[in-house]
Formats: structure tokens, sequence, C-alpha cells
């Protein structure tokens, strides 16, 4: 079977330009749900007054981790591109 590696060093700028435009998108989308699923936890911990809840809002912020270790990445690898490019 003949599987496409996604690896930023074995494909173009311009596909790396768009993945990060779709990483971008992504990491928004989900820090929309993250700050709506703070605000649901935040009202829910202060109304029925169970502080332990607020516990749970550090971990909602743990999935962004891989997207912005990946977007350093592809930032690194445009950038790199860009100053061969322009040498």
């Amino acid at each position: 079977m003949n599987k496409q590696e996604n690896k930023p060093d074995e494909i173009t700028i311009d596909e790396l330009i768009i993945k990060r435009k779709k990483i971008i998108g992504a990491g928004i989308g989900l820090g929309i749900v993250a700050i709506i699923a703070f605000a649901i936890i935040f009202y829910i911990a202060i109304t029925k007054k169970n502080y332990a809840l607020m516990g749970l809002t550090g971990g909602i912020t743990i999935p962004f981790l891989p997207i912005l270790i990946y977007l350093k990445q592809l930032d690194k690898e445009i950038s790199l591109r860009n100053a061969n490019r322009i040498s």
C-alpha cells in the first residue's frame, strides 16, 4: 500500500500554508467550544456551590497543546523554506 506521508518536510510550501490555515481554523473552533464549556462549568459550579468543578477547567486546555506544537513546526518549516527561497 502506497501511503502518503504528511511530514512537513515532504510537502510543498503551498500545501503547508493550506494545512496551517486548517489547523488554525480547528484551533479557533476548539477554542470557541472550550470557552462555552468554561462558561457552563463556571455557572454550574457557582449555582450549585460545588467549587470542585472549577478544577475541570484546567483539563479543557490540554487539547490545545498538540495544536500549538504542530503549528510551531509548520511555522518553522514555512520560514525555513522562505529563507531558502530568498537566499
